[in-house]
Parts: structure tokens; C-alpha cells; sequence
């Protein structure tokens, strides 16, 4: 994954930047709006407009995690920068007292965490407002989730759910994250249960 950057012009908005893209595990640097940016970071965030920063600029959109997420879009040499859109997100989900969540965008993990049951519907109406993708799946693993949950999911055209069978597993090289809850972990197998981007 590049490094993301943050044109420090809005101390508050930088702040919420960063804490978002360490929540998210984002290498990311401080930069000067005056200085070039440097080869080693796919994009930067900016809180006022810039004309000769390229298409490597991305706006804060008031959103912390909405904005990020743009941004590891813009990074990726592999996408067309006017798309701004992950081709493929899938959600690994582990039902139970607290809900493991993570989530892959094009075979990167982005984040994986755990939720409350209470705060399941509201976290699956955040990621599906803030993952910009064509195309999302939802897999979730052996328990009950709310039935308000999966209709939720249902009504968004992007979106589709299996429900997988968490096998046991050793996780890939680049999935390996020290300090990753159980919840999360077997989020992540569950997510990593069939396909996790499109076919080339």
C-alpha cells in the first residue's frame, strides 16, 4: 500500500485525517501545501483547492473515513483517477455478542474491527455510504445476524450477501496484522472465504 499525504491547512480536519488513517493502518506523511509532492505518496489530502497538484489531489469532504477512502482510490496506479471507485469490496462478517468486521477493497484490507450488536445496522449503513465500489459482498459466517441488517443490505443495488462456513485457516503473508482481535480475525477468514477481487 503507498503512503497517503495531508497538506497540514486545517489542524482539527488534519487531526481527524490521521487518526482515521491509523485506525485504518494507512502509512501516511505531513506535508507542506507549498512543496511538491514526493514520488513515494499516491496521494494527498487537501483542504483548499490547488490547481497544479494534479490528478493526485483529493478534497476533505468533511468526512474523515469517506475521504480517506477516495484517496487509497486515487493511489492505486492500477485505477482510471477520474473512476475514484474500488472495482470490488467485500465485507467479512462474525456474528455474535460482538460482531468481527473486516473489510477487503480490491484484495487490500483495509480495516478490521468488532461492533457491538446494537451498533451492527448503523456500521453496515456507514460502510455502504462511505465504500465508493461497483460492486460489494457481504459474507457472513456462522451465527444470527438482524434480520433489519440483511434487508439493509439488500437494498442496495451494489450489494450481496453469502453465508459462508469459517473454515480454519492459515492467513496469507499479507493479511498477518499483530494485535488483530479474535472477532476481526475471524472476520477476515470468513471475508477471505472465496474470491476477493475481480478476475483479470
Amino acid at each position: 500500500m503507498r503512503s497517503l499525504g495531508i497538506f497540514v491547512e486545517d489542524i482539527k480536519a488534519s487531526y481527524d485525517i490521521m487518526k482515521e488513517m491509523k485506525r485504518m493502518r494507512i502509512p501516511f506523511v505531513l506535508l507542506d501545501p507549498n512543496e511538491p509532492i514526493p514520488e513515494f505518496v499516491g496521494a494527498v489530502i487537501s483542504f483548499h483547492a490547488s490547481g497544479d497538484k494534479g490528478t493526485k489531489q483529493v478534497m476533505y469532504d468533511g468526512n474523515a473515513r469517506r475521504t480517506v477512502l477516495r484517496a487509497l482510490c486515487v493511489s492505486n496506479p492500477l485505477k482510471v483517477p477520474k473512476n475514484e471507485f474500488f472495482d470490488f469490496v467485500v465485507i467479512g462478517l462474525d456474528p455474535g455478542g460482538r460482531t468481527g468486521i473486516a473489510i477487503l477493497a480490491d484484495g487490500e484490507l483495509i480495516e478490521a474491527y468488532a461492533v457491538s450488536e446494537d451498533e451492527l445496522e448503523r456500521e453496515i449503513a456507514k460502510i455502504l455510504e462511505d465504500y465508493p465500489a461497483n460492486s460489494i459482498i457481504f459474507r457472513i459466517g456462522k451465527g444470527t445476524v438482524p434480520e433489519r441488517a440483511i434487508l439493509q443490505i439488500k437494498k442496495d443495488e451494489r450489494a450481496k450477501v453469502e453465508f459462508v462456513h469459517e473454515a480454519k485457516m492459515e492467513l496469507p503473508t499479507k493479511y498477518r496484522i499483530k494485535g488483530l482481535p479474535k472477532d476481526a480475525r475471524s472476520a477476515l477468514i470468513i471475508a477471505l472465504s472465496g474470491a476477493v477481487g475481480r478476475p483479470s
